[in-house]
């Protein structure tokens, strides 16, 4: 007979070697709450590939909590590749946030109209009934069938959303009759909505639905060989002609490789270089060049580069490109304002804020502003806010500027650092982008 207390450690040694032998699921995408069989867990861990979303934190997603209407509009707007737009006139939305980019580009597309003509509600929970509509419009209204679900007006607003949605396989609904168009959106559901309307891709697959050439996977080649020989600083002086820079794949040297392309007035030699490559605007690891440039004369300088808008009519589009200067000190500076590039290296020195709009990995966005059809001496980071860019070097030496690729058909003509600390020796900005003046010479 056998005894109670034996039969105990026999039964807990069975389950022990029951629980051992089936393996445990893993979290996906490092998030601690998304297991791998999770219903939503293909599409979170491919929306972390994307770049379209971070998580709640480092280790959650938090799939269960419920998507507000500032989220969602970063979460479009990272799909959508954040394209420039100008800032809305929605009240709640204030300067700075990290959703007032998001909010003013649905704004200017008419993915969103607001909750009323001042407010967009940033704060608000977004509806399976918005969700609908938000993805419907960005799809550029297409025509759907009438849906089949029992709680879907005939006539409302989100009708033909929730149809076209419902055809498309991008919602199958909360049960094969119904909808539920009032209840609140979660951020599984959101990643499910955002992955089938791209196709369903795999990792490294940007999908379908998204702009041409915008979303290929990122690729970090590293920073290019530099071009032979430092550009050497003289008079407090360096001029460098952008096509005589070694150019790794994506960036086209004008009119040689145009292509049919169109070229843009006002560039030396009437030649430039333009990025071709697709578009990267969280990561500046598209089409590094890397210049060295031998500094003589230690001391402020500001940078400024001659540029154009390459593609289309738009001044607030394929206007920018990422840059740093790996200097004692990389900035922007506004009327006594300083910003710090995101990431930046502990030997950059800069104290300030975060600059409004992109940056990263020490990296600033660089764009011009102003009308289209030529090259003008224009160079800010910071948007809505423009600020000029300097670096600081301390010692004489050489130091190294990063230019990647960030948006498609930025057109660069010539680079140029000049002095400028209101000290003596100092170059003036006219005499610095004259075009008359030569090339620095390379040691």
């Amino acid at each position: 007979m056998v005894s109670h207390r034996r039969l105990v450690v026999v039964v807990s040694v069975f389950c022990a070697s029951l629980l051992a032998a089936v393996p445990s699921s893993a979290a996906v995408a490092g998030f601690d709450d998304v297991d791998e069989n999770a219903t939503a867990a293909n599409a979170i861990e491919w929306l972390v590939d994307q770049s379209i979303t971070t998580g709640t934190s480092e280790t959650t997603y938090a799939p269960g909590a419920f998507v507000t209407r500032a989220q969602m509009a970063t979460f479009l707007h990272r799909f959508a590749g954040e394209p420039n737009a100008p800032r809305s006139d929605f009240t709640d939305v204030p300067d700075g946030a990290f959703y007032t980019d998001a909010v003013g580009w649905l704004t200017a597309t008419g993915i969103t109209t607001g909750t009323t003509a001042t407010t967009f509600s940033p704060g608000g929970v977004v509806t399976r009934a918005q969700m609908a509509t938000f993805l419907h419009r960005l799809a550029g209204e297409p025509a759907g069938p009438t849906p089949d679900f029992g709680d879907v007006p005939s006539q409302s607003y989100f009708t033909d959303a929730v149809g076209w949605l419902a055809a498309t396989g991008i919602t199958t609904g909360t049960t094969a009759t119904t909808f539920s168009p009032d209840d609140p959106v979660t951020r599984a559901q959101l990643a499910l909505f955002l992955h089938r309307y791209a196709g369903s891709p795999s990792v490294g697959d940007a999908g379908s639905n998204r702009e041409p050439g915008d979303f290929e996977p990122e690729v970090d080649p590293g920073p290019a060989t530099p071009s032979t020989g430092a550009f050497v600083e003289s008079g407090g002086l360096v001029v460098i002609e952008a096509t005589s820079l070694t150019l790794p794949d994506g960036w086209r040297r004008f009119p040689a490789d145009a292509g049919g392309d169109s070229l843009q007035d006002g560039a030396t030699d009437d030649a430039y270089i333009q990025w071709g490559g697709p578009t990267s605007y969280n990561k500046a690891t598209r089409g590094v060049i890397t210049i060295d440039v031998a500094i003589s004369n230690p001391g402020r300088y500001r940078f400024v580069w001659h540029n154009a808008v390459g593609i289309g009519s738009s001044g607030t589009d394929h206007n920018d490109s990422f840059l740093r200067i790996d200097a004692d000190a990389f900035y922007g500076e506004r009327n006594g304002s300083v910003v710090c590039p995101d990431d930046m290296p502990v030997s950059n020195r800069c104290v300030g804020d975060e600059p409004q709009g992109s940056s990263t990995d020490g990296h600033f966005k660089v764009y011009r502003s102003g009308s289209t059809g030529s090259f003008t001496w224009r160079a800010y980071t910071s948007d809505h806010d423009a600020h000029d860019l300097y670096a600081e070097f301390d010692e004489p030496g050489t130091y190294t500027i990063r230019i990647a690729g960030r948006s498609e058909g930025h057109a660069i003509d010539r680079i140029v650092l000049f002095r400028d600390g209101n000290e003596a020796g100092d170059v003036g900005f006219g005499a610095a982008t004259a075009l008359t003046v030569p090339e620095s010479a390379r040691g």
